[in-house]
């Protein structure tokens, strides 16, 4: 086949929802053309004699448009993605209605779907929320590409931050909701365990900037595709992943268990559906209440052997089970059926009612 994909707006969800998945399909003998959003008038050089166009669901409507236009000139299937439930934006998520009033993010990210050949989730969750736009849905997990974490530049903390514990969190501003969750345990871990460090990379909340200048520390997000070297250089002990609970959250997966993991990060987790992959106590820790994330942090800071432990059995059961080699022949069959289909037929009933789409 020949497949053509463009990412999402956001880069790691690019990575995790398009190029890694083709990259795999490239190491397979497929004909690839990968890359992010461009300019409409130049879509026709890259569309053009494809089988199958992946694009991970886009804030540009034109750009969408384009696409729609070419698979009606050239006859390829478009495979829509979505890795956000975006109906449901919490309030202080930088897209939501109370801050970006203008915009349709959720009426342009339901147009894609809804004309879309067939439409690729990254949880159950998304895929059962999403199917009566587009019954032509499938459950794609997030996986690793582990190639992108060969040959790192692995350093060790220098002798005199030997015995810190390093905490780290890494993410952008759409997660200040979800950073609250972790204030009251960071606010007595400051307190009662002077070897503990906390690191943030992409935004620090402001109550951890009130935290003593010698315990903070901010790192500014790197590139995406740097991102595994960024995070063996932090020499991080403890990772967290903290969310607020609400139905956007609830969509998300478990991609901070993938990167700490790969990276030899032994982490803490939300006790909620998207990191019910990890095994408690094994290949992470779960935490809901407040109290909760202080112990299970706290475990961590003073055991350096379970550590070392969940580390390394997070690392085994990621490379067994969550590769996208592990998953790629279900992914490849999904897009060869795909290919193969007649084309979406738009049957319209009668004015202002919406199109019915025959599933031919």
């Amino acid at each position: 086949m020949r497949i053509v994909g463009f990412g999402a707006d956001n880069k790691a969800s690019s990575d995790y929802r398009c190029h890694s998945w083709l990259r795999a399909l490239e190491r397979r003998g497929h004909t690839v053309w990968r890359g992010e959003l461009g300019r409409v008038d130049q879509l026709d050089e890259k569309v053009k004699g494809a089988d199958i166009v992946i694009v991970a669901r886009q804030n540009d409507a034109q750009f969408f448009a384009g696409l729609l236009a070419g698979r009606d000139i050239y006859g390829y299937r478009i495979v829509v993605d979505t890795d956000d439930y975006t109906d449901g934006l919490p309030g202080l998520h930088p897209n939501s209605p109370a801050w970006s009033n203008a915009t349709l993010l959720k009426k342009v990210a339901r147009g894609q779907y809804r004309n879309a050949d067939h439409l690729t989730a990254s949880t159950t969750f998304l895929a059962e929320t999403y199917k009566d736009v587009n019954p032509r849905i499938s459950v794609i997990p997030n996986c690793v590409d582990v190639p992108r974490y060969a040959n790192l530049n692995r350093v060790e903390k220098e002798a005199r931050h030997k015995d810190d514990v390093r905490v780290y969190w890494a993410g952008g501003v759409s997660h200040l909701g979800d950073m609250e969750v972790l204030r009251p345990a960071y606010t007595r871990l400051l307190k009662e365990r002077p070897q503990v460090k906390f690191v943030f990379s992409g935004f620090i909340p402001s109550w951890a900037g009130e935290f003593p200048w010698d315990r903070v520390f901010y790192t500014k997000f790197c590139d995406y595709a740097d991102y595994p070297q960024h995070a063996a250089w932090v020499c991080a002990d403890i990772g967290v992943a903290p969310l607020a609970d609400h139905p956007f959250n609830r969509a998300k997966s478990h991609v901070k268990w993938l990167e700490y993991g790969m990276n030899g990060i032994a982490g803490v987790y939300q006790g909620m559906q998207p990191y019910a992959t990890v095994n408690h106590g094994k290949t992470g820790l779960l935490a809901l209440s407040p109290d909760d994330w202080y112990e299970s942090i706290l475990r961590l800071v003073d055991d350096r052997d379970l550590r070392a432990g969940i580390a390394a059995n997070a690392y085994a059961d990621i490379m067994e089970n969550w590769t996208v080699e592990a998953h790629a022949d279900r992914y490849e069959a999904l897009l060869q059926e795909v290919a193969a289909r007649k084309p979406l037929q738009f049957m319209p009933l009668k004015e202002g009612v919406p199109c019915q789409v025959q599933m031919s």
